[in-house]
């Protein structure tokens, strides 16, 4: 269970009954009738019901120089996986090439009020950091898209975001006072921005959000704690922040064909048929662990993929250690993973395990 969570695919049922709880208060909490119901309930909070931070607009001058893409609709990212997948395909494939093309992305941390912002190329290279006090989510994406105009030699940029939230907050010109402060002090003659999926494969985008996470975990040394996503946040938004918030195996390339997208995550949560597995599944149609190649008493996916030496078309691993099986999990390079895949194809079809 805590490889799937790990994957930032599925929030748990408590995670659920909250968003709704949170959305039908913020629901009702737009309305006199419905605040007069909260406080009954003693469901307000003291400084109101729910925390706002306020916004700034634009200038004319900033807002002449912004121009945002307009968001394509449909992409959901439970329903509408392929179109997600083949608009990351075309982001890497357009923008990947293109001077002055920049990736930002921000995480906030689980306690205080302070995110963290950083801003990649399309190889990948971080060339940004910095850290804002925010609690809101929305904020701190936009200071990450400021934080890429700055220091920029490029007269014109591209900033590409996974954040709709922050893309609409900049075409209406109103963004918090972070992102207005960090944009102050930009230099830069038209800014792009446009939208691509998150943990969709996207070099750039994948780079960003390592790097904004790193910069938290380093900002934050204590114990992690749960993270509490924006109260302002519309229902299937609060969800994704809590899966994002715990997401540390990194998603899929999106060149991926469906059959390795699944089989990656079943590399990733330990999920992919082996001896062990399918005697624990079928115990009567399998009664032995064993590995069928070199006989050792248990042929789990650790060793079947990093320690066995006697399986036909794949090269041994020199001095193979869980350690190093564990890291190979979050390699988030699309080349490695391919290899990690294509290994564990040869792995398949050498036992012979069932569809």
């Amino acid at each position: 269970t805590e490889d799937l969570l790990s994957t930032g695919l599925y929030n748990t049922i408590e995670e659920l009954w909250e968003a709704q709880r949170i959305s039908q208060i913020k629901r009702l909490s737009e309305t006199p009738n419905g605040r007069w119901l909260l406080e009954r309930l003693q469901l307000a909070t003291p400084g109101g019901i729910l925390h706002k931070e306020p916004k700034q607009e634009l200038t004319p001058t900033v807002r002449g120089k912004i121009t945002v893409e307009k968001i394509p609709r449909n992409m959901n990212s439970e329903r509408n996986a392929n179109r997600r997948r083949v608009r990351a395909q075309s982001i890497s494939r357009i923008w990947s090439k293109k001077p002055g093309t920049l990736y930002a992305d921000a995480a906030i941390l689980p306690r205080g009020n302070t995110a963290t912002l950083a801003v990649a190329d399309p190889r990948g290279n971080v060339v940004r950091t910095a850290s804002v006090y925010t609690t809101l989510t929305e904020h701190a994406e936009e200071a990450a898209i400021a934080l890429a105009a700055t220091g920029t030699k490029q007269g014109h940029i591209t900033v590409i975001t996974d954040s709709q939230r922050a893309c609409r907050n900049f075409a209406k010109g109103e963004i918090g006072e972070p992102a207005a402060r960090i944009l102050s002090k930009a230099h830069f003659t038209s800014m792009k921005i446009v939208w691509a999926p998150g943990h969709a494969g996207v070099e750039g985008n994948e780079a960003a959000n390592a790097a904004a996470r790193a910069f938290h975990s380093n900002r934050d040394s204590s114990a992690p704690q749960p993270h509490t996503p924006d109260p302002n946040m519309k229902y299937n938004e609060y969800l994704k922040t809590i899966r994002e918030a715990r997401m540390t195996l990194p998603a899929p390339p999106s060149k991926f064909t469906k059959e390795e997208e699944h089989l990656y995550r079943r590399l990733q949560t330990g999920t992919m048929k082996t001896p062990m597995k399918l005697h624990q599944w079928y115990p009567q149609l399998h009664p032995s662990p064993t590995c069928s190649f070199c006989g050792w008493k248990w042929g789990d996916l650790y060793h079947l993929m990093w320690v066995c030496k006697h399986i036909n078309g794949l090269d041994p691993i020199p001095n193979p250690t869980r350690d190093s099986w564990n890291a190979a999990l979050r390699w988030s390079d699309p080349g490695s993973q391919q290899w990690l895949v294509r290994r564990a194809t040869v792995v398949q079809a050498a036992i012979g395990a069932p569809d």
